[in-house]
């Protein structure tokens, strides 16, 4: 699973833009039972969930590497 965070756009009834694209191709990016997010995501939910740096990824049709997150379970209390 992955996921990013940005601006999109909404034509004939399917989001469309670069922020759909990237989601996709870091939905690719990840293993089987990994959940992989941008650094845009990671920043939104940092206090809510934990997330590790992967590493940065060269991602298909982007010209530079991404820095991805994997979401990981929190312990429990």
């Amino acid at each position: 699973m992955g996921a990013h965070a940005g601006p999109v756009l909404y034509r004939e009834g399917d989001y469309v833009g670069s922020t759909v694209n990237v989601a996709s191709r870091v939905t690719n990016s990840a293993a089987d039972n990994e959940f992989l997010v941008t650094k845009a995501v990671q920043e939104q939910v940092a206090l809510e969930v934990d997330t590790v740096l992967v590493g940065a990824r060269s991602l298909k049709g982007l010209s530079r590497e991404t820095e991805l997150f994997e979401v990981r379970e929190s312990p429990v209390a």
